[in-house]
């Protein structure tokens, strides 16, 4: 994230130990430098989700977004934010640009999924997470949300297996 950084390497160790105003101290100075710093961006929304403030974060998203539009990190993490606070249709676009952006960020198809299944939209859950599996086999969350749809869809059988 910190491309060698100091100040987002220091943020980033902040935000890890939950010293989330504290990283935010160190992102404010960082982003005065360079305002544009589309990690320093991303991670101050971490720090705003981390406390709740997710209208917040959103915004600062949205700003690293406008940086570098391609970025499915920061495209999924916008949709689960989005996911999070019931704004569904928000979420969908957020996730439906970050599969897009990269059909090999598997937690992107995993997200996507997770608000296909709140729409009741499981034939499409179930496809988004079987290409979450495809790309990160080791990837426990995808696994027990694919059971989920499948129990969903009335097949027990292949939810077990």
């Amino acid at each position: 994230m910190s491309d060698g950084d100091p100040a987002l390497e220091e943020a980033l160790i902040l935000h890890q130990r939950g010293e989330f105003e504290a990283a935010q101290r160190v992102l404010r100075q960082h982003l005065e430098i360079d305002p544009n710093s589309a990690d320093g961006l991303h991670l101050m929304a971490l720090c705003e989700h981390a406390m709740n403030r997710n209208d917040t974060a959103l915004e600062w998203l949205e700003k690293a977004i406008a940086q570098q539009p391609e970025e499915a990190v920061f495209l999924s993490n916008a949709g689960m934010i989005a996911f999070g606070c019931g704004r569904l249709e928000r979420a969908e676009g957020f996730l439906e640009r970050a599969v897009a952006a990269n059909a090999q960020h598997a937690e992107s198809f995993n997200n996507l999924a997770l608000v296909r299944e709140r729409q009741a939209r499981f034939d499409e859950a179930a496809a988004l997470l079987e290409k979450a599996i495809m790309l990160k086999p080791d990837f426990a969350m995808a696994y027990a949300n694919h059971g989920n749809v499948l129990r969903a869809l009335g097949l027990l059988d292949r939810a077990i297996t």
